[in-house]
Order: C-alpha cells, then sequence, then structure tokens
C-alpha cells in the first residue's frame, strides 16, 4: 500500500543543544555591545520599519532559503519589523545591530511583551501605554508620534505584519519562541566592532545566513563592503534593502523603498555599489 504523504526531505539543521550553545557563546563574546548593557544617548532612532513595500519581499522568502548544519545568524539593522518577518527568513539566531542603544532596549522591551501577550490587541495596549517608560520616553523626545510611524509599518508590510490578524500573530509568536534575538548597538560599519562580532560568530561555530541591511549603505558609503567582508556569510546568505536612490528615480515620498532578495555577499556588495553611485548622482542634481 502506497503512502498518502510526500517523503519529507531532510534538510541539514543545527541541534537545538548547538543553537543554545551559540547563543551563549555569542552573548558572552559580546559583552559590552549588547543594549542593556549601554546607557541611553537618545531616542532618535527609528523603532519602526519604513521600507516601503517590505512585505511583498518577505512574501518571496522562505525559511528554508539557506540550510545548513551550523546554527544559521542573521543580521538585521535596527528593528527591522523583526517580529514580522521571523516565518520567513532562514536564520536560528538573530542579531540586531543600531548605533543608538534606545532601539535595542526597545527591541528588548517589545520582545517581552510579544512573549506575555496572546493577542495583538493585547500588544498593542502594552506597547502604546504609559506604563512603558520607553514610549514615554520617545514621545516626549518631541519626534513624529509612534503611533504614526507604526501604522506605516503596518502599511508597508501589509498581511505579513505580525498584528495583521490573530493568525499571523500566532504564527509569528509560535516562531518567536524557538528563535533567539540578541539586541547590540555598534555601528556596522565600525572595523573594530565587526572584527568582534566576525570572532563572536567564529567561536560560536555559526555563519551568516540572513541580512537586512535596510539602506544603511547609503550613510555608510561603499565602506560597508569591507566591514561585510570580515563576517563568515554563508556562500547562499540571503540579502535584503532598501534604496532611497531607486525612490527617487521613480520620484516618490521620503521612505525608501525595499528591495528584491539577493544571494550571495559578493553579488549584494556589488549591487549595492551600483545602487550608491546613483544615489550620490541623484542628490548632485537636486543640490
Amino acid at each position: 500500500m502506497e503512502n498518502s504523504f510526500e517523503e519529507e526531505t531532510i534538510y541539514p539543521s543545527a541541534s537545538a543543544e548547538n543553537i543554545a550553545t551559540a547563543v551563549d557563546t555569542i552573548e558572552s563574546s559580546l559583552s559590552g555591545f549588547l543594549s542593556e548593557d549601554k546607557p541611553e544617548v537618545s531616542s532618535s532612532g527609528n523603532v519602526f520599519t519604513n521600507d516601503d513595500g517590505l512585505g511583498d519581499v518577505v512574501e518571496n522568502l522562505h525559511h528554508l532559503d539557506v540550510v545548513s548544519a551550523k546554527p544559521r545568524v542573521g543580521i538585521v539593522i535596527g528593528g527591522g519589523a523583526i517580529f514580522s518577518c521571523l516565518p520567513e527568513i532562514p536564520s536560528d539566531i538573530i542579531v540586531m545591530i543600531d548605533r543608538d542603544p534606545f532601539v535595542g532596549k526597545w527591541i528588548n522591551t517589545s520582545a517581552e511583551i510579544f512573549r506575555q501577550e496572546n493577542s495583538p490587541e493585547g500588544y498593542k495596549r502594552r506597547i502604546f501605554s504609559q506604563q512603558n517608560p520607553l514610549y514615554v520616553q520617545k514621545t516626549s523626545a518631541g519626534n513624529i508620534p509612534l503611533e504614526q510611524d507604526f501604522g506605516a509599518e503596518q502599511r508597508y508590510l501589509g498581511k505579513k505584519h505580525f498584528l495583521s490578524s490573530e493568525e499571523r500573530y500566532q504564527e509569528c509568536k509560535h516562531v518567536f519562541a524557538a528563535k533567539k534575538m540578541i539586541a547590540t548597538t555598534f555601528d556596522i560599519s565600525d572595523i573594530a566592532a565587526m572584527a568582534k562580532l566576525k570572532d563572536a560568530l567564529i567561536s560560536a561555530e555559526s555563519e551568516i545566513a540572513f541580512a537586512n541591511l535596510t539602506n544603511v549603505w547609503e550613510f555608510t558609503g561603499n565602506q560597508l563592503a569591507g566591514a561585510l567582508r570580515l563576517l563568515p556569510f554563508h556562500p547562499e546568505a540571503i540579502f535584503i534593502h532598501s534604496s532611497f536612490a531607486y525612490r527617487f528615480r521613480r520620484g516618490g515620498h521620503s521612505h525608501p523603498e525595499a528591495q528584491h532578495k539577493i544571494k550571495g555577499l559578493e553579488e549584494f556588495i556589488k549591487e549595492e555599489e551600483r545602487e550608491f553611485a546613483l544615489y550620490q548622482s541623484d542628490r548632485q542634481r537636486k543640490t
């Protein structure tokens, strides 16, 4: 009698024990870079993504885009709408990076609320609350209202946003419980800091399988290529990013636009160097 189900493909993957050991090693190695260890300097960083079209990019990701016997690490700049992307990105451990320690602290607070709340309404009620000291600090700093930034993130993610429905919330929450996020504070173009990250990842016998670098290249310039080449990327690592240059050429509004996924570090660098040249050219024409 034939089986009524297809034989499941067996993919190489790190064990839960190896992933847990890798997390401990990375956190220990990055002592001093962890956001919780940093004083709050400002609250000007973006805690919600403003990458238009990110939902369409996430739609084309799959958690098995990259398979490895090593723990798979994801590198995400800023908040990166990380809770909304968790089911799709090919990573077991996510290292969040931002220059502003406030962003990392917001991520950690949001993660704790996400862990505790079982509904989108419960999460929103607690994150946008006067009982949340980070919300109070952010809203009293004279920035654009957080709810406005949050509304943009929801539009840009659409049905992929973790608060778009009860079903999506539970899907993201289930995956969140199985993965580990590490919020860090440093400049991704800082060679010394990136060398420290490289040592941490190598010591953990892990490799980078995914990176969401947003439009950080447009701020750091081509020097970022050297910093990225220090890191242990999987040969088929998936990169996503966003671009003001693409947006400007189409006459769009002031938010960057999320771009298609790219496979492999060198292909990503080639694309970003090309986009950066166009970005500089656009800026010169506007001045």
